[in-house]
């Protein structure tokens, strides 16, 4: 049995473009340049790629009024 990430051998493709598509989502910081990169239709489906790090998060919640 294939381990659950492997996709029958693709998963390693699948995990070098997801890293690629969220790189350039990261360093632009624009949607829609990660969304032709990855050649996307949808903006929607480059959402998946946004993952903010932790670090990220910190910087953009730290400053809001409590």
């Amino acid at each position: 049995m294939l381990p659950r990430w492997d996709y029958g051998g693709a998963g390693w493709r699948l995990t070098f473009r997801h890293a690629a598509v969220t790189n350039v989502y990261r360093r632009s910081r624009d949607l829609f340049l990660a969304q032709r990169f990855a050649r996307h239709v949808s903006p929607l489906t480059t959402t998946v790629y946004t993952h903010p790090s932790d670090q990220e998060m910190f910087d953009q919640i730290r400053p809001l009024p409590c």
